[in-house]
């Protein structure tokens, strides 16, 4: 059987994550550092989740998650026009969300496999430029 991580830190409202650790940008230079990422950008309905929880392995350092954002749809949206506002959003909010997600974990690999972000490619190799696709 599949285990499905789930951490109690995200049943909380977005508004109250973002303000419960403060992240600075020296968080962020220190997180890119020491994680290697990968985003991996399908259609809906293609089995993301099956892959998502395919790869998670935690013992491994290995954390993967699937669409791990939804309360920031808006934003998503908002940045499909242009990428500098997708640009934007990743620095200025998933980001900071990434590494709240991660910062209690050893250092290893993040990924993401989220049909969502298809819409800012660009944007995702201008904010995490070491980052495999």
């Amino acid at each position: 059987m599949l285990k499905r991580n789930v951490n109690k830190f995200f049943i909380k409202p977005l508004s109250q994550r973002l303000s419960a650790i403060p992240v600075t940008a020296d968080n962020l230079k220190e997180m890119e550092a020491q994680w290697k990422f990968f985003f991996i950008l399908a259609s809906p309905r293609s089995g993301t989740v099956f892959l998502s929880d395919m790869m998670m392995d935690e013992e491994n350092h290995v954390l993967v998650y699937h669409e791990p954002v939804q309360e920031d749809m808006a934003a998503q949206v908002a940045a499909y026009y242009s990428d500098e506002m997708g640009y934007r959003y990743l620095q200025g909010f998933r980001k900071r969300e990434i590494y709240q997600r991660i910062k209690q974990f050893t250092p290893g690999i993040y990924g993401e496999v989220n049909p969502q972000l298809r819409y800012h490619f660009n944007a995702l190799k201008k904010a995490f430029p070491n980052a495999k696709f």
